[in-house]
């Protein structure tokens, strides 16, 4: 008996490739190096290039531009096959995209522009991109985010192609029209990734604080307000202006003089300024100086009858003390808002199914904590972004094995998350709260730090020596 035919394999045409039409495509770019060429002089077009014909039965080249380009300048001939099913733009895209995806070379901004094309396409979505594509929803999110930064901008992330598009999203996004900053973040984060939600957030925050120093600075000047852009000198000897909270109009006072009233200096003193500044995100403070006291006729609160040696620190020194202490709480303000976005992403996710060593960690972290003071339940309820949430409402997902264990570790990072914010308070806790205990136990703060960094979570700078200072004191 003989064997069954075989069908014959079809074979590609050779053809000139001058005659062939670079059509569109997806890399912004086409790179043909010299060593790249070399090979196509030597052994020819080996790989297929994919081709379609148009209206006018001209071959377009689909997916092969730069084997069709490097063929040209060698003067050899290309295969090439016939593919019948590119009905449209968006058909060319898609097909450009699987093809390049499975080779090297294209970059996040190729697949910026790439969706940006399909988005432009009539009836093209975000699911439909994300189906035909394979691509995370989130990604193709990213890349409509990107494609609509400046030029400016989407040319220094694409300096960057080694951070995702859902980081450099986020860079244009906090970014907006100011090139420069997307330039620098970009290069920041580039250098330390690990930190990238941090530094952003620093950005948003920062550009919060502007904005709301900037609304605050319009209404005072709206009241006639002089506001300063910085603080004025008041340490040196001799120096003119002065906080109004330190002066009176009753001479000598050591101490006893009343305070000057801020609106009543306001309305008949020509040395009344402002100085505007952000306490923490949400609160707008100022602090009122009179720039010639001595000349307008006020007096030093403080100023004795006799001279005589004083104690404690010089008031240069507390002014800067004080500053760093406006610092570290922007710092840890910003860095909790980025942890607790992690924790809840991370384990708060129903889809996530919890480890052993998870679920370990969480008992240690009960064990140890109070998981009844207030301050778990308010953390609990900004990890589960539910304003309503309580321990009682929360209990209610104990209803599975995966879900009763998924309790326990949101528990477990709420204790740990309260164990970082319940010490002396805001003046004193941001410095190194590695000198407070909590439940009995002194590094429970500690303890949850470093769970969250072996979990992949990338501490900012102020967490860091948080941590070294738990693990020093541990030691």
């Amino acid at each position: 008996m003989s064997a069954a035919p075989v069908s014959e394999v079809a074979r590609p045409t050779m053809v000139d490739p001058t005659t062939l039409v670079l059509g569109e495509n997806v890399r912004r770019e086409v790179q043909v190096d010299v060593p790249f060429k070399r090979d196509i002089a030597a052994r020819g077009v080996r790989q297929p290039v994919e081709v379609r014909r148009d209206p006018m039965d001209q071959l377009v080249v689909i997916d092969g531009q730069r084997r069709t380009l490097a063929a040209i300048e060698a003067g050899v001939q290309v295969p090439v096959f016939i593919v019948d099913d590119i009905a449209d733009d968006a058909d060319r895209i898609f097909e450009q995209l699987g093809a390049n995806g499975h080779r090297a070379g294209i970059s996040k901004a190729d697949h910026v522009s790439a969706v940006q094309q399909l988005f432009r396409l009539p009836g093209m979505t975000v699911a439909k991109i994300a189906k035909r594509t394979q691509l995370p929803k989130d990604e193709i999110d990213a890349a409509l985010t990107v494609a609509e930064a400046g030029a400016f901008t989407r040319a220094r992330l694409a300096e960057h192609d080694d951070l995702d598009l859902v980081t450099q999203a986020k860079v244009a996004a906090v970014a907006g029209a100011d090139d420069e900053l997307a330039a620098e973040l970009a290069e920041e984060i580039a250098g330390d990734p690990e930190r990238a939600d941090h530094a952003i957030e620093r950005v948003r925050r920062a550009r919060a604080e502007r904005e709301a120093v900037a609304n605050r600075a319009r209404e005072l000047r709206a009241q006639g307000v002089n506001v300063l852009g910085e603080r004025p000198e008041t340490y040196t000897p001799g120096a003119k202006a002065e906080h109004l909270v330190r002066l009176t109009d009753k001479p000598r006072a050591n101490g006893n003089g009343p305070e000057l009233d801020v609106t009543e200096h306001q309305m008949s003193c020509p040395g009344h300024a402002a100085y505007v500044y952000v306490w923490s995100l949400g609160e707008v403070r100022e602090d009122v100086y009179c720039l010639s006291w001595r000349e307008h006729g006020h007096y030093n609160r403080y100023a004795r009858n006799t001279a005589g040696a004083t104690s404690g620190a010089a008031p240069e020194e507390q002014s800067a003390a004080r500053r760093q202490v406006v610092a570290n709480g922007k710092a840890a303000d910003a860095a909790q808002s980025v942890r607790r976005a992690f924790i809840g992403e991370r384990f708060a996710n129903r889809a996530v199914k919890p480890t052993d060593v998870e679920v370990q960690h969480a008992a240690l972290m009960i064990a140890c904590g109070r998981p009844d003071e207030y301050g778990v339940s308010v953390a609990l309820r900004e990890i589960l972004g539910d304003a309503s949430a309580d321990l009682a409402k929360v209990g209610t997902i104990r209803r599975t094995p995966d879900a009763g264990k998924r309790y326990l570790l949101v528990l477990a990072m709420a204790l740990g998350e309260h164990a970082l914010s319940v010490t002396r308070g805001k003046e004193s806790w941001w410095a190194s709260p590695a000198t407070d205990s909590y439940g009995g136990n002194p590094n429970l703060g500690g303890t949850h730090l470093r769970f969250l960094a072996d979990a992949g979570y990338g501490l900012s700078e102020l967490e860091q020596t948080w941590l070294d200072a738990y693990e020093t004191k541990e030691a």
